[in-house]
């Protein structure tokens, strides 16, 4: 679960919005109010922690939008894997299917090279923000 969910604020919430639902949250689950909310009151003073700090909440930020990209290029990745699957291409006939399989094994390097840069320079804007 993310820290926004945690203290159930949208991603574009103000400092004020999330320092109210922090207290909202932290009075309803303290230990000596809730005994069985101790998990959960550490669980918003840890999304509190990091929100709270707007460096961190850069941070946080910026690595949800990493993994949101991960997710993306894995499944563009398998995507590309099934168009460049041996099983459809082992129907056609010996010659074809050698010259298929160069053309597609071009198109899944020059797709991944592509990847790797677009990762690359991710990584760069986020080396610079923390910066």
């Amino acid at each position: 679960m993310s820290y926004y969910a945690t203290l159930g604020v949208d991603e574009n919430a103000t400092q004020d919005e999330i320092k109210k639902a922090y207290r909202k949250l932290s009075k309803q689950f303290h230990p000596d109010v809730n005994p069985n909310g101790a998990e959960k009151f550490k669980d918003i003073a840890d999304a509190y922690d990091t929100l709270g700090n707007e460096q961190k909440k850069k941070h946080n930020t910026m690595h949800i939008r990493v993994t949101k990209d991960l997710v993306t290029q894995d499944f563009m990745e398998e995507k590309i894997f099934q168009t460049c699957s041996i099983k459809s291409l082992a129907t056609r006939s010996v010659d074809r299917v050698d010259n298929e399989v160069m053309i597609s094994e071009s198109i899944c390097i020059s797709h991944s090279e592509r990847l790797i840069q677009e990762l690359q320079k991710l990584l760069t804007s986020m080396a610079d923000g923390l910066a």
